[in-house]
């Protein structure tokens, strides 16, 4: 309705619309990470079902390869749920990261070893909604231990 009285005011102002598809799946045209690539290994790079494009948000600005651009509205793939779900479990994400920027994430702590982190959630990510009881008792005892080590970084990293 809005677009249409635009058009009907100013006729010759030019109106640029964005496809909410496209803005909202921007982040899905990511930079491959090969040695999370060796952990996670999907089956198939276009309907990557490991987490790939969230544990790339999760990428400093300056990290090489970068994050993928995001802006503010991100629309998660069924396939993605499982990497943004071990992505915060085990705060494998920098601060400064599109992640941690649109979802307003608390940051990490400073002594938290973010990049060995993003393997563990690349690893758990890899199974996605598994039922396998063995492993979700093993990643229910990974993100108690994590908590724990959240916990403990949490209390060294205060002044």
């Amino acid at each position: 309705a809005t677009l249409a009285r635009v058009r009907q005011a100013r006729p010759d102002a030019p109106v640029v619309t964005l496809i909410a598809e496209t803005t909202a799946f921007a982040h899905l045209d990511y930079a491959v990470s090969w040695p999370l690539v060796s952990i996670s290994q999907p089956a198939n790079y276009i309907l990557d079902g490991t987490g790939g494009a969230m544990l790339a948000l999760g990428r400093e600005p300056s990290q090489t390869p970068p994050p993928p651009p995001a802006g503010p509205l991100l629309k998660l793939r069924n396939l993605d749920r499982a990497g943004y779900s071990s992505t915060l479990a085990y705060r494998a994400y920098a601060p400064d990261s599109p992640l941690a920027i649109v979802f307003a994430l608390p940051p990490p702590p400073r002594l938290w070893p973010v990049a060995a982190m993003r393997c563990l959630a690349a690893f758990e990510a890899r199974f996605g909604a598994t039922d396998d009881l063995f492993l979700l008792g093993f990643f229910g005892v990974t993100r108690f231990l994590a908590k724990i080590g959240l916990v403990a970084a949490g209390l060294l990293s205060s002044p």
